[in-house]
This record gives structure tokens, sequence and C-alpha cells, in this order.
């Protein structure tokens, strides 16, 4: 059983995403090449990494766009749980994608920054016009940002991808921001000091220390996101929090409708997977006596109901057992 994400209708929804995913890429392509012709002219390593990530960005909010419909299809009898599966895809390649830009990151200003400490040779990069490019490019990406949860909060929170992207947009505002202002602080550094003399001059290799800096404290939100979605798209437990939400909405719903009913119900597992927009919700409950199919869809529907008014959008299936998931039924002896 699915319901809608909200009382917002899908095509409200899908129209705000696409006018907040084409703002958003085509600014990101902007940035892009504004980036890479940063570095062309400045020749400062930490312009190339933020125009990557833009590009990246650009190309993520371009799939973002087309999932946004493919997603939302409704369930039919080649996909019987609909393709919300397809958002955990998304993240989970556009974090892979984000953790190979660090990766190279990390080998190429590594290899740089060994070269000069073996060799002695340098050469001082542009500070002044790459720190200005970077600084306009962190207001560009708040700004995108803002519109991103400006038009999420306009359809009442309903798109998952679009608090994915303004996320993004945040990362790259503070990679931009951060890079600004570690680049006019060296550019700053007065001449003839222990890190500026002529047997070593850091701001020959500023620009790489600064990229490390910066790879090694993105590093773990990628990774933390792939293991997520890799465990979600695996069948894994990732979600306690909203296991415990679920476990104690139905808990709750027992305590004030069970005197509407005659028979004894026991919770007895509970799990949920994100799926970008909805919740899947899988219930395992037993109960006392005996019940027809109507009168079990008829519970359905209202555990439905109530998980929809107090958890939000899910997709539920609800079976009737004495055995937790994981658990196979056995035969019953004769």
């Amino acid at each position: 059983m699915t319901t809608p994400p909200t009382d917002v209708s899908d095509t409200v929804v899908l129209a705000t995403e696409q006018r907040s995913l084409r703002t958003y890429m085509y600014a990101m392509l902007v940035l892009a090449v504004a980036g890479f012709a940063a570095y062309s002219i400045t020749e400062v390593s930490a312009t190339q990494l933020d125009g990557v990530i833009s590009l990246i960005n650009a190309g993520a909010a371009f799939i973002a766009a087309r999932l946004a419909f493919t997603s939302t299809e409704p369930a039919s009898a080649q996909s019987p749980y609909g393709r919300l599966a397809l958002e955990n895809l998304y993240v989970l390649f556009r974090s892979l994608m984000i953790l190979g830009v660090i990766t190279v990151g990390v080998v190429t200003n590594g290899i740089k920054v060994i070269e000069y400490l073996f060799s002695g040779i340098g050469e001082e990069p542009d500070f002044g016009l790459a720190s200005i490019y970077t600084a306009l490019a962190a207001l560009t990406c708040f700004a995108l940002m803002w519109n991103h949860k400006r038009n999420n909060r306009s359809i009442k929170n309903a798109s998952g991808l679009l608090k994915v992207e303004a996320n993004a947009a945040k990362m790259e505002a503070l990679i931009s921001g951060g890079i600004a202002a570690s680049l006019l602080l060296v550019a700053l550094l007065p001449e003839g000091t222990f890190l500026t003399s002529e047997s070593f001059n850091i701001k020959y290799i500023a620009d790489s220390i600064i990229v490390l800096v910066l790879c090694a404290v993105l590093f773990r939100e990628p990774v933390e996101q792939i293991s997520a979605e890799f465990g979600r798209l695996s069948g894994r437990r990732v979600d306690p929090d909203l296991d415990e939400v679920v476990r104690e909405t139905i808990l709750a719903v027992a305590d004030e409708h069970g005197h509407e009913v005659d028979h004894t119900f026991e919770l007895v597992d509970v799990m949920t997977i994100r799926r970008g927009k909805v919740t899947e919700v899988d219930l395992r409950v037993s109960y006392s006596g005996a019940m027809t199919v109507a009168v079990q869809d008829d519970i359905r529907a209202h555990t439905l109901a109530e998980l929809l008014d107090r958890v939000g959008p899910v997709q539920l299936t609800l079976v009737f057992t004495t055995h937790a998931i994981h658990e196979a039924p056995a035969l019953a002896t004769p």
C-alpha cells in the first residue's frame, strides 16, 4: 500500500523540483566553466577542484530532474513496489562520483607537494584572482541552497531530491568559502618569514595543501552516504531512528484504538527503509482469535492512514505472523 507524498499534488511537486533543479544546473555549469577558466589563468589547484565539483553538481542536477519523473511512476505489474529505489541509487552514485574526485584531488596534489619538498622548485600562483572567484562561487552556492530550501518548503518538504541538492549546494558553498578565505590568508603572508623564505615558500604549494585539507574534511560525508544507501538497497537496517518512530506510532495507535476491535494484537517486528519521498514500512503483527481477509484488509487500511497522519508518506507492508522479518516460518507438526 502506498500513500501520496503529502496533500500537495504530484504535479505541483514535480513542477517545483524541475524549476529548482534547472536553476541549479545552469548555475553550476556557469561556475564549472568559471572554475576551469580561473585555473587556466591562475594555476591554483583549488579552483580546479571547485570547478570539477560544480560540473558534477550540474550533471547530478540534470539526472535528478529526469529521475524526479521516473521515481514517482505508480506501481505496476512489472514494478509492484514502484521505482522509489532509483532515488537511493542516485544518491549512491552521486556520492561515489564525489569520492572519486576527492581521491584524484588527494593523489594529484599530494604528488605536487612531495615534488616541491624534494626539488624546491615552484612558482607562486595568482591567489588574488582565485580568491575572488571562489568567494563569488560561495555566495552563489549559498543562494542556490536557499532557493532549494524555499522551493521545498513551498511543497511541505515533500522532495527528497531537493533536500539532497540543498545539502550539496551547502557543501560546495563551504568548500568555495574555505578556499577563498585560505587563499586570501596565504596571499597576505609577508615575504621573508620561516614560511616564505628562499629555502621554503609555502605559497608555492599552498593551493595543494588547501585542497588536501578540504579533501580530508569532505571525505567522511560521501563515505557515510555510500554506506547508508548501499545498506538501504541491500536490505540492511540503517535507519534505526525511523524504526523506533514507527514502533512508537504503532504502539500509540494500539493504545488509543485497541478497545475498538475484538482481538489482542502484538507487534512482532518493524523495519523501515527511506526511499526518497516515501518510507517503506514492513510490519509483522500477531493476533489472537480468527479474522477474515476483509477484516485484515480493513486493519491495513486504518494502519496506513494512521502512519500517514503521524509519520508521513509511507509504503506499507503489513503481515500477520508470529515470526520476525528475518525468521522463516516452520511447518506445524501434525
